[in-house]
């Protein structure tokens, strides 16, 4: 008979963001080694929406916008599966699936995408549940049999606050996409820097107008174009000077993207502000047909610059470059002949090859190793805690 495993994963129900991703992903190669049930959130979306609306009149208290489903979902299950995975963000849903697990004597693994609060940076305070969110963060780490993050350094701050918990590394996997023909360069009398960004700019990320502005100062090109395929949260793509068209447009489907991705001379992937986190999307360029920059910050240990180092096609630029150093740098890297061979992605970072190494983690620390239950949790505990942003990265 399979073992049984549960993934609580509230990002599940949104499968095009990274973390919900992730979660289906490990979903699918859990089934070929164990009756896999997926906890998401469930019924109508739009009074979930509204519920969590009103969620900020207590952001003091509550973990995060989804925390009253999770409570509803959680705190009252009897079932005890073989093994569990905790996924976040968001992170209400992990807390109060640990609380159950616990309850019921089972292990479970804990896949952390972001920093929660224990390891934020020190600036960073959590836009809700700031007055419980460090105790219920160590209540999670405390009864976990084991940790999957994204990068080295998250990897390092959980080992420092917890040194008998197991960590293992591993950064999320790319969808296979079919690539296009690739084009012929444009002539050199064309002086256009054709530049995009897949995906959304906000809080988390470096301001990346600077370098904008900078390329388009050099002289090197007559135009500088930024295409921007999503959302700009902050507005940050307001103060670009005139001599960078931006053009904004709606996100697309990612085989889409594809298709349409050579008629850019350069995809940007922007860096985040803390070093220790990777954003996902990079991976994912990796099925691009056009090389790719990486925007990072100021510390040469930053968890993209680390992640794009051994990686095709890629070039790392900090936000703050001079002028003449990126414009040559940029330069260079789009005025050069691209093989399919020379961008095309690494086989051992697809979802297929990811997923299964996931799934051998998360058998390897649950389905053998059953725990008694703890009598002292089988009444709910007194409320709710926080999540760094309601924002996946």
């Amino acid at each position: 008979m399979k073992p049984s495993l549960v993934i609580v994963a509230f990002a599940a129900d949104r499968p095009l963001a990274p973390r919900g991703e992730r979660a289906l992903a490990i979903a699918d190669a859990a089934e070929r080694i164990a009756d896999t049930e997926v906890i998401c959130p469930m019924g109508r979306a739009g009074v979930r929406r509204r519920l969590r609306q009103l969620t900020h009149l207590v952001s003091p208290v509550v973990l995060d916008a989804w925390e009253p489903e999770a409570w509803w979902m959680l705190r009252r299950r009897r079932q005890r599966p073989d093994g569990a995975l905790l996924v976040g963000f968001p992170f209400s849903a992990v807390y109060w699936g640990a609380r159950w697990l616990v309850r019921e004597g089972v292990s479970y693994v804990v896949d952390a995408g972001d920093p929660w609060v224990l390891t934020e940076t020190p600036d960073e305070r959590p836009p809700f549940g700031h007055l419980r969110a460090a105790r219920c963060e160590r209540f999670i780490w405390r009864h976990a049999a084991a940790a999957l993050v994204t990068t080295d350094r998250q990897a390092d701050a959980l080992r420092a606050l917890f040194p008998a918990l197991p960590v293992v590394v591993r950064p999320n996997g790319y969808r296979p996409a079919s690539l296009p023909t690739l084009s012929s360069p444009r002539p050199r009398s064309d002086r256009t820097l054709r530049l995009v960004h897949y995906g959304s700019l906000y809080g988390p990320r470096l301001d990346v107008v600077p370098l904008l502005s900078r390329l388009a100062a050099s002289g090197e090109w007559n135009s500088v174009v930024f295409t921007q395929q999503g959302d700009d949260w902050t507005g940050v793509l307001n103060h670009a000077p005139p001599n960078v068209r931006v053009e904004i447009g709606r996100q697309r489907p990612w085989d889409e993207v594809v298709a349409t991705a050579t008629q850019h001379d350069l995809a940007i992937v922007v860096g985040n502000h803390n070093p220790a986190t990777l954003p996902s999307k990079a991976v994912q360029y990796l099925t691009l047909p056009i090389p790719r920059l990486a925007v990072v910050g100021g510390d040469p240990g930053n968890a993209l610059t680390a992640y794009v180092r051994d990686k095709p096609g890629w070039m790392t630029l900090r936000w703050d470059a001079p002028q003449d150093v990126a414009a040559a740098a940029v330069a260079a890297h789009v005025g050069r002949s691209w093989s399919r061979d020379e961008l095309a992605p690494p086989p051992g970072e697809s979802w297929d090859q990811v997923a299964t190494a996931l799934v051998d983690v998360l058998r390897a620390h649950t389905v053998a190793a059953r725990r008694p239950s703890i009598p002292e949790l089988q009444s709910p505990p007194p409320a709710m805690a926080a999540a760094r942003s309601s924002q996946p990265r």
